[in-house]
Order: C-alpha cells, then structure tokens, then sequence
C-alpha cells in the first residue's frame, strides 16, 4: 500500500485493485474461526457476535476516516463491516425471516436506488468508505434480501446479458483495472465516451475468454481434462517463471536501456524528489509544526544579509529546487516551511487537514525567530477547500496577504499553476522523446486550476502576483514539455526543469518584491 502524499497516482498501478482480494481472504481467514466459537455457544451467540463485529467495523471506519483515510481504505478491520452485512442477510434468509410480498418489491426498488445513487453523488473528492460505502452496500442487502419477490427487477436481473455479466463477473474484476490502466498509458490523456465504449466491449471479451478456459475448466473439472492438480501446477509453474522474470528486470533496474538518456534522467529526478520530499523541511500529512526542523530547513548564502521565507504547501515545496538553484541570482538566504495539504493560510481552517491551522499559525512564531525579511507564499489554492475549481472561496488569501503587508512585509503570492488530466507525465515524456522527429514542446490545455487563477489575480496586486498559468499557458494550452524536458512531475507538481524554468522567470518580481 502506497499512501504517502506524494505516491504515484492509482491510475499508474495496473494491480492496485488486487489488495481487495487480500482483505476478502483474510476475512474467509478469521470468519470460520468465529462461527466455530460462537456458534458452539448457541445460535444467539453467533448472531450476537456477528451485529458486534459489524457495528465495531462500521464506526472504526467512520471515525477514523478523516484521520487515517488511507489505512481506513485499505486495511481489513475497517472493511469487514462491508462482508458482515452480506452474513446478516445470508442469516435473514436462512432464518426465513423474509419481507413480505407487499414490502419486498418496495426494499428492493429502494435498494436499486440506493446502488445507482453513488453514480451522482460521490466524486475524487469524496471520504470512503465510511458513510460514502452505505448506499451501494446496504442497497445491494435489500435486492438480496427482497429474495426475487419484485417482478420487474427479476426480469431484468433474468436478462441474458445480467446473468452472463454475473458469470463472468470475477475475471471482469480481475481484468477490469489493468485494462483501463495500461490503455490510459497509450493514449496519455482522459477517457472519452467512445474509449470508454471500446474498453467495456474489450473487458468483457479478455473476461469471457478467462472465464471460459480458466475459470470453467477449474471449477468444473470432472468434464474436462484440466484437472484442478494440473491447474495447480500450471500456475505455480506460471508464478514462478513470473517472479524469474520480475528479478531479472528488478536486477536490471527496469531494462533503462529501452529509454537511454530519458530513463536516466527520469529515475535521477524521481530519486531526488524522494530524498526531498523525506526531508524534515517537508511536514507529511496528518503531522503538525513540531515536526519541522528548523535549521535543516534553512539554507544561507554566503555574503547575503536577507532571508527569504517560502511558505505553503507542496507547491511551495516544489519551487525549492529552483529557487536553490538561483539563489545567487536572488541574493537572500531561503527558509523553507512546507506543509503537506496546507496552502498558506491565517486563521482558516482546510477540510480534511486539521493540522493546517496551527501548522499555518506557527509561521509567526517563524517570522519572529529568523528575522524573515520577505516571504513568498505557494500553494495548490484550487484544490485547497477541495470543491470544483469556480466554487473556490479564495478570500483567505488576500487577508492573509493583508495581514502580512500590516507586519511590514511585502510578500510574492504564486498563482496556481496548471493542474493537468494527465496521470503519467514521465509516460508523456518517453513517448515524445523516443521519436526522432517529436517535438521540442508539447502543449495540453490545463484540466484544473485555471478558475482559481483568474480569481486569485482578482484579489492580489500584480506587483505581489507571480502568474504561472501566464508562463506555461501563451494561449488555451499549456506548455508540460518544454525543450525537450517535461515540465511536471505529476499532474500539479513541477519537475526539477519545471521548478528551474519557473523560478528563472520569477527572478524579476522577487527583486521587485524583495527590494
């Protein structure tokens, strides 16, 4: 499990969907045990000891979603309450305790309401599980439930087509994610309708032709040659000649040879990314201000009596190799204080991340300590209040910026910069380098961000605004390859070229700023 802040994005992990299984067969684990015990008790206890755990998981989930998002996702205890409801209809059936005539086809039109209702209601942005999983879990009880008593919706759940989706329906799982990954590696862009009409047509193929001569043979063995033994042994033969073949690549770093000049560089910049962002300049998520330390993030110029201090959040933290880079140029000493999810903000508080507050709070203490002669402030103000790009309130920021003119300072706000569909930009690059006729530059019109610019240069003097949409953006697309170097890390964070090429061209406002 990846959950650090700056991990790759699910969309570039053609395996990710495979940790579920692993909490289906830890569930298959433990459960058995826990119907022996207490079922050897009574039935009662048994039915006791299932409502237990399922409440205890269900308010675990809840609870710690904000806090723990990713572990709440991905580990067993916060997902069993999911498995558990499916137990509490299964003893509701076999207990003949069923809704009446009358009632059933209501529960189960209310069930498929509640399955659809997720389609419309829950976004990227939305917590799950937790309260978001209830819908689609408890609607899917209430059709099982319901046990066939609605004769409109068993007619449709009769339909070929449902009942040969149910078959196949484990190799379409299996199948579903790496299709979608490996062709969004192709066409390096976001699905439109039509994509997404071929990879259903071509998942339900891969998945028919999986089920039909894996599935079939080996759960149906006595009509068919492939023997669950031979199966066995074909797949440990499989898995081993797999592993033979991962160590070989492992061993040889990925075959770089395939991308000789690019590769190097895109494995050094990732390396140097990793070490930067595991620095302790870089406050992680869900840590507050006392993980920072101080004088590790402070770096002098040798001669310069000034210091700069960058405040934000990742995308402060991602100007830092530039400014570094030039900081001769700029003439200051630079003290970095960059929180993850953490825009630079006084006195507000950023939903989901409620360490921001204080995080962002403790800058005056900073000011006071180090003497801050001037401060930028960078942050990913679109994604800040997480709400779709026009529907930002960025008012905080000019009081911010109000606050810190009061104290005397004079300080360089950056405008956000372009947030791209793209989840793979490396993939970009490779793609663009390895012919011998691509192009020096590569523009693509920026999917988020460009609302919050707009109302951000409403809100800061442009002698305070550094506008990257304006650098990156000459026209409606943007410029994420640039001399033959991708400009982006992922989708909103600048690579190292990125983070140099910006701060070069805002060396003539931080003097203006600075001085």
């Amino acid at each position: 499990m990846k959950a650090d802040y700056f991990a790759g994005p699910s969309e570039l992990k053609p395996l990710l969907h495979t940790w579920s299984l692993s909490v289906e067969e830890q569930f298959y684990l433990i459960f058995p045990f826990v119907v022996w015990l207490c079922y050897k008790v009574s039935f009662k206890c048994f039915v006791y000891c299932i409502v237990l755990g399922f409440i205890t998981s269900f308010i675990s989930a809840v609870y710690f979603i904000d806090s723990m998002t990713s572990a709440v996702f991905f580990l067993s205890p916060f997902r069993f309450w999911e498995l558990l409801l499916g137990t509490l209809v299964a003893i509701l059936l076999k207990s003949k305790k069923l809704p009446n005539e009358k009632v059933a086809p209501f529960l189960s039109g209310i069930g498929i309401i509640m399955i659809l209702a997720p389609l419309f209601l829950l976004d990227e942005t939305s917590l799950f599980p937790g309260w978001a999983a209830v819908p689609s879990c408890l609607g899917t009880a209430l059709i099982i439930w319901a046990n066939n008593q609605n004769v409109i919706l068993g007619r449709i759940l009769s339909l070929p087509i449902m009942q040969f989706t149910g078959k196949i329906s484990y190799s379409m799982y299996l199948w579903h994610w790496p299709v979608v990954v490996f062709y969004g590696y192709w066409i390096i862009r976001e699905l439109v309708w039509w994509d997404t009409l071929a990879l259903l047509i071509f998942t339900y193929l891969i998945s028919w032709l999986s089920w039909r001569w894996f599935e079939v043979p080996f759960r149906f063995h006595k009509s068919s040659p492939f023997k669950p033994k031979l199966a066995f042994t074909l797949t440990a033969g499989f898995t081993g000649l797999a592993v033979l073949v991962g160590l070989i690549i492992w061993q040889q770093k990925g075959l770089p040879q395939r991308f000789p000049d690019l590769q190097d560089r895109i494995v050094a910049a990732q390396a140097e990314r990793k070490n930067n962002v595991d620095s302790a300049c870089f406050i992680k998520q869900d840590q507050f201000f006392d993980k920072w330390q101080h004088d590790a993030c402070y770096f002098p110029l040798e001669g310069a009596s000034k210091t700069i201090l960058l405040w934000g959040d990742s995308h402060a933290f991602h100007l830092l190799k530039g400014l570094k880079h030039y900081q001769r140029e700029i003439g200051a000493n630079i003290l970095v204080y960059a929180s993850a999810g953490c825009s630079p903000l006084f006195n507000t508080d950023i939903p989901r991340n409620p360490q921001c507050r204080a995080n962002n709070e403790h800058v005056f203490d900073i000011l006071s300590e180090y003497q801050i002669d001037n401060i930028i402030m960078a942050g990913n103000w679109a994604w800040a209040f997480k709400v779709e790009d026009e529907n930002a309130d960025l008012s905080a920021v000019q009081s911010t910026f109000n606050t810190l003119q009061e104290r005397g300072y004079n300080p360089l706000v950056v405008n956000q910069v372009p947030i791209y569909a793209v989840k793979n930009p490396q993939y970009l690059a490779m793609r663009l380098s390895s012919s011998d006729e691509g192009p020096t530059d590569y523009f693509l019109a920026p999917d988020y961000g460009t609302g919050a610019a707009k109302q951000l240069k409403s809100l800061i003097p442009a002698d305070n605004l550094f506008e990257p949409q304006e650098l990156f953006c000459p026209h409606i697309k943007c410029a994420i390859y640039r001399n033959k170097e991708i400009m982006v890390a992922d989708e909103a964070h600048l690579s190292k070229a990125g983070s140099y090429y910006m701060v070069s061209q805002m060396l003539g406002i931080i003097g203006s700023t600075f001085n």
